[in-house]
């Protein structure tokens, strides 16, 4: 998944990686950005931490081809896009440009997955946690310099 971006540093989204998975994370430029990642993700086989089992991936360029490890959940995925759009709510990451469009098609997504991996809960938590970020972001640049400071 290629993520363009003013903001995320390498470091940024190494500290969300799913737990349990394996990621193989390189540099580019960017045209839309001032730079770029492209970041693979796999996991083990199992289940993830909210006990969605993981699926064999589909192999070809993104997917794991050695059978040895599987593709991450919907879930993973949202939880993962949703902590580098609280740092860099403008960030293109995957077909999302940005949060408010993470949002409103993980939103569209509850409507013909309602059932499968608890779509609804999950969209409403990310959209939710979305929200209080840009609120938080708001309120902090709305004070007067010396109390951010302090």
């Amino acid at each position: 998944m290629r993520i363009h971006t003013d903001k995320l540093s390498i470091e940024d989204i190494e500290e969300f990686q799913p737990p349990r998975s394996e990621m193989i994370l390189t540099t580019h430029g960017s045209r839309k950005r001032d730079h770029a990642f492209e970041v693979k993700l796999v996991g083990e086989p199992g289940k993830d931490r909210h006990g969605i089992t993981r699926r064999f991936s589909t192999g070809g360029a993104y997917g794991s081809t050695d059978g040895r490890m599987r593709a991450l959940t919907w879930v993973e995925w949202g939880d993962f896009i949703c902590e580098l759009l609280k740092i860099d709510p403008d960030a293109i990451v995957g077909v999302y440009e940005g949060e408010h469009d993470f949002i409103e098609a993980t939103q569209s997504a509850c409507v013909w997955r309602p059932q499968r991996e608890g779509a609804p809960e999950h969209a409403d938590r990310w959209a939710s946690n979305l929200y209080w970020a840009r609120d938080k972001r708001i309120s902090e640049a709305s004070r007067p310099f010396a109390e951010v400071s302090a």
